[in-house]
C-alpha cells in the first residue's frame, strides 16, 4: 500500500498516520485474500516544529529494542471492507515509553 501526504506534522501526525494506514493495509489485504508486504510513505511537507524539537529529542534517545511489538488482530470472518466494525480489530501486547507531550502546532 502506498499513501501520499501532502504536508504532516511529523512528530505528533506521521506515527498516527502510519499506525492508520498499517491497519487499513491489512483490512484490505484480508478482504482481498493477499498478504501484506509493504507500506510506503511518500510525504510532501514533513515538518517538526520548533517548539516540539525537546520532545523529538527526547523520542530519539529512547530504544526501540527494548520493547515487544504489538500483534494486530483482525476478524478473520470478515471479508467485506465494509463489515469491519471498531470490535473486528484488535492490537495485543502493545507496550510503550511513557507518554511524551509536545505541543500542537498551527505554524510559527
Amino acid at each position: 500500500c502506498m499513501w501520499q501526504q501532502r504536508s504532516v506534522d511529523t512528530f505528533l501526525g506521521l506515527p498516527f498516520n502510519i499506525m492508520s494506514y498499517a491497519v487499513f493495509t491489512h483490512m484490505i489485504a484480508q478482504c482481498a485474500n493477499m498478504d501484506v508486504d509493504e507500506l510506503i510513505f511518500n510525504g510532501g511537507d514533513c515538518h517538526i516544529y520548533e517548539n516540539q524539537l525537546d520532545a523529538c529529542m527526547e523520542q530519539l534517545s529512547k530504544n526501540p529494542n527494548t520493547v515487544k511489538l504489538p500483534t494486530l488482530k483482525l476478524n478473520p470472518e470478515i471479508k467485506n471492507i465494509s463489515d469491519f466494525i471498531y470490535d473486528d480489530i484488535k492490537i495485543e501486547g502493545y507496550e510503550s515509553y511513557p507518554t511524551i507531550k509536545a505541543p500542537l502546532s498551527v505554524g510559527l
